[in-house]
């Protein structure tokens, strides 16, 4: 039975690119790899920790780091509040590739959290998330801890000591990759962007005369009415009278459009290209077309496949060991990074 969700992504940037630039001035992806997994190696895994997060993410460490032939597996443990009930911890004095962890439990000098894992092809510059069933795939904390490490952390960092104004301060002064540590304009991206299967694209390329329906949907934020018939009633008898009263917010409202029409191919070129230019979380585009059942979705084609992948434990969602993991996965590479027809 299959206990693992596999997604792929492009790697769109990675590096230190000069303004309005698409291809780096200098860094990499294996480059980053290659400098974090020096940096890290026989770390103290608390010390990993390389920026304080928002209120909307978690701290983020990293677990291990290996590679194998030309790929490499990545592995972070991403934080959560102790009182989250029954979660596995991981010592905080523990070195980085040799951590130990404690499922389903908190134990003292630990950290609890979960961990989330990352095979990297930089031949193919590709990233695949490994989510285990009901754990997260944790794409936003790995977008997070990558950027701020080419942020911070590499070789290309140029640090200045300074005052700001009463104390001796480390800035950050830009970034290259010359001796001579002038800065350069370039500065640290990464980017990632789902892989698609190119199926649906190609099948309603093909047949822009038989499109009979296209349905878009998206995320809005309104000004929306909210009625309380208690809060009301309090209104109109502070006020002495029946006024109708409404409380006014801001709130975000998904929408669907759907319009019986068939496009030119000049302008279904032009959708198709404007949705893949905002493929955001809410966002997609869809056609009908005859002889079809159902609506043919642009954004829902994203490669992902399911694996049961016996050396992750699905209850806990951690390696049993990360050497095994790394080669269970090498044995379905193809499947992983070879299924885009």
């Amino acid at each position: 039975m299959e206990n693992t969700r596999i997604s792929l992504y492009e790697v769109e940037k990675c590096g230190y690119y000069p303004r309005g630039a698409n291809t780096p001035a200098f860094g990499g992806l294996n480059d980053t790899l290659e400098q974090l997994k020096e940096w890290s190696s026989n770390r103290n895994l608390s010390l990993t920790k390389i920026f304080e997060p928002s209120d909307s993410s978690n701290p983020i460490y990293v677990l291990d780091l290996l590679k194998h032939k030309q790929d490499w597996l990545l592995a972070l443990w991403n934080e959560v509040p102790s009182s989250n009930g029954n979660v596995s911890s991981i010592t905080k004095d523990s070195l980085v590739g040799r951590p130990e962890i404690h499922k389903n439990k908190i134990k003292d000098n630990s950290i609890p959290g979960y961990p989330t894992y990352y095979w990297i092809a930089p031949k193919e510059n590709s990233i695949a998330t490994i989510k285990v069933h009901k754990k997260p795939a944790g794409l936003r904390g790995l977008k997070e801890y990558i950027h701020h490490f080419l942020s911070t952390t590499t070789r290309y960092v140029i640090e200045r000591e300074g005052t700001d104004g009463e104390n001796e301060v480390c800035f950050i002064a830009g970034y290259t990759d010359k001796e001579d540590l002038l800065p350069t304009k370039s500065k640290p991206r990464f980017e990632l962007i789902p892989k698609r299967t190119a199926n649906n694209k190609k099948l309603i390329m093909s047949n822009p005369d038989m499109i009979k329906k296209i349905i878009r949907t998206t995320r809005i934020s309104v000004e929306d009415s909210i009625k309380l018939d208690f809060l009301q009633s309090a209104i109109r008898f502070l006020k002495g009278s029946g006024a109708n009263s409404e409380i006014r917010e801001h709130v975000n409202r998904s929408i669907k459009i759907e319009l019986q029409y068939t496009p030119t191919k000049d302008e279904l070129h032009q959708m198709i290209n404007s949705n893949d230019e905002d493929p955001g979380r809410w966002n997609d585009l869809g056609f009908e077309i005859e002889g079809q059942d159902g609506i043919i979705w642009m954004n829902k084609s994203k490669l992902k496949t399911d694996f049961e992948i016996k050396s992750i434990d699905e209850e806990s969602g951690i390696a049993k060991n990360t050497s095994d993991l790394i080669e269970e996965l090498s044995s379905i590479r193809s499947q992983i990074f070879g299924n885009e027809k």
